[in-house]
């Protein structure tokens, strides 16, 4: 979804913030009021009025489904597209609701994903949630690596692979052993790797969990010393994540492993392309950088210099 930083609202003679959920629809607030628009801006109606709390952020998962969160911590929730809005009180909306919002900060304002991870953290603790908190503890970890704090990060998840075991959280479950998986295979512990892999594998197939099934088979055909192999791993590896929304990012980096295994630097430079135009650089920078990155080789080896400088 789409975020618009201030927006002028002529009717209410102030400034708003504003989140758009389509090409013409979203919402805009300023201190307690929230109002919708239909048409891109040019008019607003009023539509909820918060009498206790400030609004502070909201975010959009689709064109039907948003969440504003409150400065006390309340959180007022859309599921027609700000057509109607309801306040949410029970603890496990709260914590769902700012998992959405961490997971939708997190692409653009990194201190606001951790922001919104731990306050479902503090919900989770002080309402005893034991079955939510392995997820947000992955969250943070993955977060933690983004900036770069690799010591917090194994912590996290680490125990975010100890507390979904405790309530069977199989999803929570085999992303962590992914996760570590990745940190060994970067670390150069081969052995400890793969067996995470295998880990993830496992339980992913027990519960039919195609995306994290995915995750770890095409992780796992990095290990595959001959190119054909590998690369029929990696395609069932995308067929399985194919079945899920949201699984662009891995299947981009899917498609960068098969490139990478090619020979021909023309089909090698064809599954770089794919991978780049899959998925957003706000998103997934580091795809889109191994993508290029590995295309500017390929061009190098095709003597195509201007080409490889463009990129």
């Amino acid at each position: 979804m789409s975020w618009a930083s201030l927006s002028k609202n002529s009717l209410m003679g102030s400034y708003v913030g504003t989140i758009m959920h389509s090409e013409d629809g979203g919402l805009g607030w300023e201190i307690k009021n929230l109002y919708k628009t239909q048409d891109a801006g040019i008019t607003w109606d009023s539509m909820y009025r918060e009498t206790d709390e400030y609004l502070n952020a909201s975010c959009f998962t689709d064109t039907q489904h948003g969440f504003v969160v409150c400065s006390g911590g309340k959180i007022i929730r859309t599921m027609d597209g700000g057509k109607l809005a309801q306040g949410l009180n029970t603890p496990t909306a709260r914590v769902k609701a700012y998992t959405i919002l961490g997971n939708a900060w997190s692409a653009t304002r990194i201190d606001s994903g951790f922001h919104f991870y731990q306050e479902a953290l503090v919900v989770i603790d002080s309402f005893n949630l034991a079955d939510k908190r392995g997820k947000i503890l992955y969250n943070l970890g993955m977060l933690n690596l983004t900036t770069g704090n690799y010591k917090k990060y194994i912590i996290l998840i680490d125990s975010a692979l100890r507390f979904s075991i405790s309530v069977s959280d199989f999803v929570t479950i085999s992303n962590s052993f992914n996760a570590l998986g990745n940190y060994y295979f970067t670390t150069g512990d081969i052995v400890k790797a793969r067996k995470m892999y295998d880990s993830a594998y496992a339980v992913a197939t027990r519960k039919l969990l195609y995306l994290q099934m995915g995750s770890a088979l095409g992780n796992l055909a990095r290990f595959e010393a001959d190119n054909k192999k590998s690369t029929m791993l990696q395609r069932r590896a995308i067929l399985y994540m194919a079945k899920c929304s949201g699984s662009e990012e891995p299947i981009a980096n899917c498609l960068v492993n098969i490139g990478y295994r090619f020979p021909d630097a023309d089909s090698a430079i064809q599954y770089y392309d794919r991978a780049i135009n899959m998925v957003s650089a706000d998103f997934a920078p580091e795809v889109i950088i191994g993508a290029f990155n590995n295309m500017a080789y390929c061009y190098l080896a095709k003597r195509e210099f201007n080409r490889r400088h463009r990129l």
